[in-house]
């Protein structure tokens, strides 16, 4: 258990990853790497789907990220609910993963506001959280979201909701 802590806030504290890893797909810096880096001057593809992830946790952030690579999409990163509201605007995905706990507005008020826009109705919320609950899965529905993911995320299953709303392999 020591090991993995330890692990755990090494890479929490590593505010870059090797070049490779810099530019999350998408053209969108990956969260704790720099806005200013050149890998960030890719241009994003418009032909492919957007996935926003949003959570406050940057090295969740990252972890997902890193597992959506492995399909054609771009993704964009939020890390509070405000900070998604605008993102889904600007970006207009197909798809959000929406952490439940968030500092400003949690994730089940961000998919409400979300899903009741326009732009709302025709993208896919899928829920994330650390605390597998009766009640966050009942409030998250009831919000509009149309799934849900508890972390630690299964790789799998992240790239299975992918498939699913977004119909890309």
């Amino acid at each position: 258990m020591r090991l993995f802590m330890e692990v755990w806030h090494a890479l929490r504290a590593e505010p870059k990853l090797p070049d490779a890893s810099k530019i999350a797909p998408g053209g969108n810096a990956a969260p704790g790497t720099g806005a200013g880096s050149a890998a960030t001057a890719q241009a994003p593809r418009a032909d492919r789907p957007g996935v926003l992830v949003v959570d406050d946790d940057p090295l969740q952030g990252k972890i997902l990220g890193k597992i959506l690579a492995a399909v054609d999409v771009e993704v964009h990163f939020a890390t509070t609910g405000v900070q998604a509201l605008e993102k889904v605007q600007a970006v207009k995905p197909g798809l959000v993963f929406m952490d439940i706990h968030m500092p400003d507005m949690d994730g089940i008020q961000a998919t409400q506001r979300i899903k009741s826009t326009e732009l709302g109705k025709t993208l896919s919320v899928v829920m994330v959280t650390g605390q597998g609950n009766k009640q966050a899965v009942i409030d998250s529905r009831a919000a509009g979201a149309d799934n849900f993911i508890v972390k630690p995320y299964d790789r799998n299953a992240i790239l299975e909701k992918v498939k699913k709303y977004l119909r890309v392999g």
